[in-house]
């Protein structure tokens, strides 16, 4: 039987299963239900039905397990053979080396790409270190603890969404969105509906926590309560995405919930960048995941090197030593896991690679957990019928492994035919980008001219209301070569997030391909502010960055407001014309419209007249 500091409340039990199977994939689960450019409506609802078919499956066969063999076992895994508990074994700890991993490359890729590995997982193995060298009991008061921290980040980044985007990019009516996500193949669907199931659920987690609930009562609605939470969570991101982003570009980013983010600018100057809030709810929640994936690995590889006599005899010496032993042995493991992320950091294939095996392994082997579970009870019960006649023994055996062979063969050949086959630097030390002009360059098919406005901030004095600006001229054929011609020429890191408006010349606008390869490449790197202001500029730099009554660095922040102050007429414009046609206001919004409808995407013209900059629509 369990001890007490292996028990936990149904209240407990509720959190802890929340936590655990929303922070799989909470920051994914968009991309995951568009999966291969479809949009996520009817995914959706199969991911809801495999998620509930996974947990009554789940809750109905830990009952029957439980009310059979309770006395025998301390826990389930008691009750498998060796062999299906070495197995396990890998597969969780396969888990645990794949996620910790991922989840360092996601923190260095969005908010430190300069730092180290090391410096980003030594936290969170230390962290890993604790859980290790804890009970269930003190394990589930932590998560207890971070709960509301993870609830009240999530429905503020929620909130933010709803009213910071709505005033951002103008997505458009809820009927067109709902339209637009239902319109996929029932097929496709089913798909991307188990793969959402299959990045975003451990339900077998159940099975650990359920017999260690503390009392029968409300553990069947607790269980409820964070299946339902689970599911309304994911599939208010999925909606909060498909309805910024548009099913495309939520497919092509990787973390579109942070993309989404981005997009929020409010007024008043909170914080410069939302997504800070849904990285948290995921870090806590990415965190307890990969705890809960070595508890319970842990837990199986010590019943697995367990002897097989019934009343092993251990001295109180050799107890006190295997006590003292335990935190270097786990130690031990922790920092072999961060040495093996540091080996391979920057790896491409892994993540289609470990796709790959949650799809066509790791979820079948989860499905299957309490089906070799039932058939490990099942044969304890007939030996106790029968006795323990050998002869009868060994025909049980024999069954036993043609029933394990043809369950697998079975579970995995329905998954086949289911899927289908920031570095932190002083200001000093940054370069404050305020705008950005690009021209096509004359002479190269793939070359641009950029002007880049920057803030001077070494030439600022205490008492001066501008900023002084300095044009720098680079030619580049990406933003990634200008970044590096620019650190040549200037000292100090591109800062984008301070940018207001792009322009682009009037003949670059006329070139499709060069716009939407060059906008493509800013949308794609996490540190560029993907709601910038983007227009076309009539004049050319030398007299835009000269206007009379406005300083030579605030071209760009004197546009972004009569693109503001224009919204109203833009509404009432947009009315009279083609429903198809549409001013593009932002990076995102021109590459999503443009792909829904190539040579419909109209962008804001400026012009100069009586000394002013004027703002005009035109084609």
């Amino acid at each position: 039987m369990m001890t007490a500091e292996n028990k936990i409340s149904p209240r407990q039990l509720r959190r802890m299963l929340f936590i655990e199977m929303f922070g799989a994939g909470a920051l994914s689960v968009p991309a995951l239900a568009c999966y291969n450019g479809q949009s996520g409506g009817v995914a959706v609802l199969f991911y809801g039905f495999f998620l509930i078919i996974a947990t009554v499956v789940f809750y109905i066969l830990s009952e029957k397990i439980q009310e059979q063999f309770s006395e025998n076992a301390k826990s389930y895994t008691e009750l498998l053979p060796k062999a299906i508990q070495s197995i396990y074994f890998i597969r969780f700890a396969i888990n645990v080396a794949a996620l910790f991993y991922f989840f360092g490359e996601t923190i260095q890729t969005v908010y430190m790409p300069k730092s180290s590995f090391l410096f980003i997982l030594f936290p969170a193995a230390l962290l890993l270190w604790y859980t290790l060298n804890t009970n269930l009991q003190k394990r589930a008061r932590f998560l207890e603890l971070i709960f509301p921290w993870i609830f009240v980040s999530y429905g503020i980044a929620v909130f933010l969404s709803f009213v910071g985007i709505e005033t951002s990019i103008q997505p458009g009516t809820i009927k067109e969105v709902w339209r637009d996500i239902f319109s996929d193949t029932a097929i496709q669907s089913l798909r991307n509906g188990y793969i959402l199931f299959v990045c975003g659920s451990p339900i077998e987690f159940l099975l650990f926590l359920k017999p260690a609930a503390k009392t029968k009562q409300k553990i069947k609605r607790s269980i409820i309560t964070a299946a339902f939470g689970v599911f309304f969570c994911n599939v208010l991101l999925i909606f909060l995405a498909v309805r910024t982003l548009g099913k495309t570009l939520t497919t092509q980013s990787a973390w579109p919930v942070i993309k989404m983010m981005q997009l929020i600018r409010m007024s008043g100057g909170f914080l410069e960048r939302f997504d800070i809030l849904p990285a948290i709810v995921w870090v806590f929640c990415m965190m307890a995941v990969i705890s809960g994936y070595l508890y319970y690995g842990k837990k199986m590889l010590e019943q697995l090197l367990l002897k097989k006599s019934k009343e092993p005899i251990v001295k109180k010496t050799t107890a006190k030593k295997s006590i003292m032993k335990e935190p270097i042995a786990t130690g031990t493991s922790i920092l072999c896991l961060l040495l093996l992320a540091c080996l391979v950091e920057k790896q491409p294939y892994l993540w289609n690679s470990y796709l790959k095996y949650k799809i066509f392994v790791d979820v079948p082997l989860a499905l299957l957990l309490p089906v070799f579970v039932y058939i490990a009870g099942r044969k304890n019960t007939k030996n106790k019928k029968q006795g323990k006649n050998t002869e009868t023994a060994d025909k049980i055996k024999k069954k036993e492994s043609i029933l394990y062979l043809f369950t697998i063969l079975l579970v995995l050949g329905s998954s086949f035919s289911l899927t289908g086959c920031r570095h932190l630097t002083d200001i000093e030390e940054k370069s404050y980008v305020l705008s950005l002009y690009v021209d096509r360059l004359s002479g190269e098919e793939n070359g641009y001219a950029f002007q880049v406005a920057r803030a001077d901030l070494n030439k600022m004095e205490e008492r001066d209301e501008e900023i002084p600006c300095q044009i720098t001229k680079i030619k580049a054929k990406t933003l990634k070569e200008l970044e590096e011609k620019y650190l040549r020429i200037i000292p100090g890191e591109m800062e984008w997030n301070h940018i207001y408006t792009i322009f682009f010349s009037l003949e670059m606008t006329e070139n499709k391909e060069a716009c939407m390869r060059l906008l493509e490449e800013w949308d794609g790197d996490w540190q560029k502010s993907p709601n910038v202001f983007l227009v076309a500029s009539s004049p050319p730099p030398d007299k835009l960055y000269k206007v009379k009554n406005i300083p030579k660095g605030a071209a760009g922040q004197e546009v972004s407001l009569l693109i503001k102050q224009s919204k109203k007429q833009q509404k009432i414009k947009s009315d009279q014309k083609n429903n198809t046609e549409k001013i593009c206001e932002t990076p995102i919004d021109y590459l999503r419209h443009t792909e829904q409808s190539p040579g419909k995407s109209i962008l804001y013209q400026i012009v100069i007249e009586d000394g002013k900059i004027v703002l005009i629509d035109k084609k």
